[in-house]
């Protein structure tokens, strides 16, 4: 059986053979839809982009959030030939019709010409009319290259959208190991998703379990380092701020806070000697600190298809079909 440190190494490898396939070492790339929150996964997604394009050599000479996008800025940043990225994760569908969503589809309508890659993406539609909206309007586009990140949404987007699409590993990936953020308080750690992607199941009760997700504590932001703490101050006074500077200082708070944010989701998760979740980067980032976790399932099997695709062979993840069974592996785990 494979190492997690090995399986890390390994995707992480290959994402950057596949944006090294697409980016050449110097190129100009504009990255778009910065995740502003602290929901730990997308700005590890974030971080992990910016890594890859790092090792490849790519510029990166623009990065906005979808409030702080701007046509003109772009287009004056990039040039004719540079090429524009769109930030990935879980929202090429019809589940998130918001912010990060609409600036893809005004991005791709902004620029139809200027070469455009979608980094890996989840993809899952509920109405097939949304589906062929987005299709229509990627298909019109001159140049444009979707990743998705397991092989459910590859198919799905080999069956319905007539681009190029390639399979590349989620892009936490390329941020590689690390250790464990925190030595374990609690037996299990039950990071447990409420939104729109839950199968509505409710973690089974017991003492030994503590039930939380990502945004349930927040109250460590007085305890940061001071030039994180301005960062985070400078981020909400210029999240939709109007002048052109205004935006290029907001870009630089970007890095620190997405660092901030994805090693407050490695504390969480450090909680527990067993982590259970069904949460697509409480999964990776368990894995990335070696720490034994149980996962489960979302709405619509991103994450079973995540695991039959790139994870199965971690020494860490133990798939569970339900609460039950998720409770009863992570049980044996704290006791083997």
């Amino acid at each position: 059986m494979t190492s997690d440190r090995q399986l890390v190494a390994a995707l992480s490898d290959e994402i950057d053979r596949v944006m090294a396939s697409l980016v050449r070492g110097g190129e100009r790339v504009a990255l778009v839809n910065f995740p502003n929150h602290a929901n730990a996964g997308d700005p590890a997604l974030w971080l992990g982009e910016l890594a890859s394009l790092a090792r490849v050599g790519a510029k990166v000479v623009y990065r906005a959030s979808w409030a702080s996008y701007r046509r003109d800025e772009l287009a004056h940043a990039l040039g004719h030939d540079g090429t524009i990225l769109l930030h990935g994760g879980g929202n090429f569908g019809d589940l998130y019709p918001h912010n990060q969503a609409t600036t893809r589809e005004q991005v791709l309508a902004d620029f139809p010409r200027h070469r455009t890659i979608q980094l890996p993406q989840s993809l899952w539609f509920r109405e097939p009319a949304n589906r062929d909206r987005l299709r229509r309007l990627c298909e019109a586009h001159a140049d444009f290259t979707l990743l998705v990140r397991e092989a459910q949404s590859l198919s799905l987007a080999r069956a319905h959208f007539a681009v190029p699409t390639l399979l590349c590993p989620d892009m936490v990936f390329a941020l590689g190991s690390r250790a464990r953020a925190a030595l374990p308080v609690v037996d299990v750690l039950w990071l447990a998703r409420g939104d729109v992607e839950t199968t509505g199941y409710a973690p089974p009760p017991g003492g030994e379990v503590q039930v939380i997700d990502w945004l349930d504590d927040v109250s460590d932001e007085p305890a940061w380092p001071l030039r994180d703490r301005a960062a985070l101050r400078l981020n909400r006074r210029l999240h939709l701020a109007s002048p052109a500077m205004a935006r290029r200082v907001l870009a630089l708070t970007f890095a620190p806070l997405a660092r901030r944010w994805v090693e407050r989701g490695c504390l969480l998760l450090s909680r527990g000697r067993v982590v259970v979740t069904d949460r697509l980067h409480g999964h990776i980032l368990s894995i990335l600190q070696d720490i034994p976790h149980v996962v489960l399932d979302n709405s619509y099997g991103k994450l079973r298809s995540m695991f039959d695709t790139f994870t199965r062979e971690s020494v860490t993840a133990h798939w569970a079909d339900s609460p039950d069974e998720a409770l009863a592996q992570a049980r044996a785990l704290v006791r083997p």
